[in-house]
């Protein structure tokens, strides 16, 4: 198939892009840190998959096609906060995969973006980088599906390696709070420059929080719709238009742990669920698990 290499690439280009990668995010980290010493920061490592949980209830699938598309997505987020305004270095690594037009392509993306109140509400904006190519997501799918009994998925790489730039802008009004809750709007708009498509996101999103001794927990639930635009180029097959709902449960003990479980559809505007989970170690209960950290990138 034009377009696509079956031979792994030459040690020294995976030297180059994790090279790339490092100083990026070493850039990132150095801008976001070094005006000032964070007041409150943690570390979240979080993972998530189309095929998580089963592949049907009831004899009915819970997709349009099972392990397949945006297949697999880790996540590492770094959290910093200082006067009331949080900055963030996100850095995910995911693998995707057609098998209707018979390629696959992995994505690495680093991103770092700061959040802060405004009389619009709560608004984030960021910059960042997106690189495609073979970064070995076919080793990771196939060890996996090699431990749990599942067929290899044997599909040639895209030719190349790809990079691109991410800006991202958001805003999250308010439009009602009570004692331990919102209800918030959401607007977000992903501008990348090439590699994928970029796309806009609006909807609606509930939160509610609850402690019990020296535990908390939160859930949060949103729906909304999603707007690719720019469609253009070898990935535009792995994102479309539509409707998203997801639901995330956080909790855990201040000053030791926090975990959140997630469960979306339409997560990339296609047809599939998925599902993650999310662990902080040393977490200390000041920020809670979202969904509007997972949506990629």
């Amino acid at each position: 198939m034009p377009g696509t290499k079956r031979d792994r690439p030459a040690s020294g280009k995976w030297r180059r892009v994790a090279g790339t990668v490092l100083l990026v995010v070493w850039g990132l980290f150095s801008v976001e840190w070094a005006y000032a010493e964070p007041a409150d920061s943690q570390i979240t490592i979080g993972y998530w998959n189309d095929n998580f949980i089963m592949n049907s209830i009831g004899g009915r699938s819970l997709g349009k096609r099972r392990d397949d598309f945006q297949t697999a997505s880790f996540w590492m987020q770094a959290a910093g906060e200082q006067a009331g305004n949080w900055r963030f270095l996100d850095i995910h690594y995911s693998i995707l995969t057609d098998r209707t037009m018979h390629f696959r392509t992995d994505l690495i993306a680093v991103r770092g973006s700061v959040e802060y109140p405004s009389p619009l509400g709560t608004v984030r904006a960021g910059l960042g980088l997106v690189f495609s190519g073979d970064f070995g997501g076919d080793h990771v799918q196939n060890s996996f599906h090699r431990t749990f009994g599942y067929r290899r998925v044997e599909l040639p790489y895209l030719s190349g390696t790809k990079a691109g730039g991410i800006v991202l802008l958001g805003c999250h009004p308010v439009l009602l709070r009570w004692e331990d809750g919102a209800l918030e709007g959401y607007v977000t708009n992903y501008a990348r420059s090439s590699v994928i498509p970029c796309n806009a996101r609006a909807g609606f999103e509930l939160n509610t929080s609850k402690s019990m001794g020296r535990y908390l927990f939160r859930a949060q639930c949103i729906t909304g719709y999603t707007v690719y635009y720019r469609r253009r180029g070898r990935l535009s097959s792995l994102f479309e238009n539509g409707f998203t709902w997801g639901i995330l449960a956080s909790g855990g003990s201040p000053g030791r742990w926090g975990m959140s479980l997630w469960f979306t559809n339409n997560q990339y505007g296609l047809n599939q669920y998925q599902f993650g989970v999310s662990f902080s170690p040393g977490w200390n209960g000041s920020r809670f698990g979202s969904l509007n950290d997972t949506t990629f990138p």
